[in-house]
């Protein structure tokens, strides 16, 4: 067989590869885009179906009212959601108003996971968090994400910053230390609050608990941290004693 053969057979065979690879590449794409299409079409046929006061956030011809966006969120179902917020950020001119509002129906809704990218997203669009009360995001709540917890500390820095800090977040350090109905640990989140400002280890609640009565009173939880009660302990608080006479490590030997 002669080198100019041999030559041709080396072409045709690695343009046929390519070919093929080429061939099978489009197909792959050409089904992803075909799920992403179907799946679009499902969520839609949902909301029509069940959800007429979201119609208006599918809608790309459609403008928006607060009052309807807000009773669509608070009514559609979780897995929805997404899709929804994702139609909804494609709107124009929408209200910081509210973007905030949608944001503390998602943040604070403790009947499902509470979705850390969909907060981002929010958030990033414009939506403050000042109004949302983080208790509400933890409160009784097995399902809540320390990411989500983060990004809405990390946004409300300078809130937590001032002194004295404001009342709506002057408890949140308690929340986050006390693991009480369900509620699950956030080390990382409890670190972010001392690092912002220490003075919250000393502030007592209406029970006069300090954050460290109530982690010490959780010594049981599986997820007790003894790094996470040194980083809460000071000078003072050590001795402050509760609206029972009791200081914090009673409820170490106790609870």
């Amino acid at each position: 067989m002669t080198m100019k053969k041999l030559l041709l057979i080396f072409l045709l065979t690695g343009s046929s590869s390519a070919c093929s690879q080429t061939f099978e590449s489009n197909i792959s794409k050409g089904s992803i885009k075909q799920t992403s299409t179907n799946k679009e079409a499902h969520f839609r046929n949902r909301i029509e179906e069940k959800y007429p006061k979201c119609r208006l956030l599918i809608d790309k011809n459609e403008s928006y009212l607060h009052k309807e966006v807000i009773d669509c969120f608070e009514t559609v179902t979780f897995s929805l959601r997404p899709f929804l917020i994702k139609k909804f950020l494609e709107k124009q001119h929408i209200s910081t108003k509210t973007l905030t509002k949608v944001l503390e129906v998602v943040a604070t809704d403790t009947s499902t996971a509470v979705h850390s990218k969909l907060i981002k997203q929010l958030i990033e669009a414009g939506a403050s968090t000042k109004k949302v009360r983080l208790n509400n995001v933890t409160w009784n709540n097995r399902n809540f994400s320390c990411d989500s917890v983060m990004l809405i500390i990390k946004s409300n820095k300078e809130i937590y910053q001032q002194d004295p800090v404001p009342e709506w977040n002057r408890y949140d350090l308690h929340h986050l230390s006390d693991t009480d109905d369900g509620r699950s640990l956030c080390p990382k989140a409890i670190e972010t609050l001392v690092g912002y400002n220490p003075k919250l280890r000393n502030i007592k609640d209406k029970y006069d608990y300090t954050p460290l009565h109530h982690y010490l009173s959780d010594s049981q939880h599986p997820d007790w941290n003894a790094g996470v009660a040194k980083n809460l302990m000071t000078k003072e608080n050590i001795n402050m004693i509760d609206s029972g006479g009791y200081v914090p490590l009673y409820m170490l030997l106790t609870f």
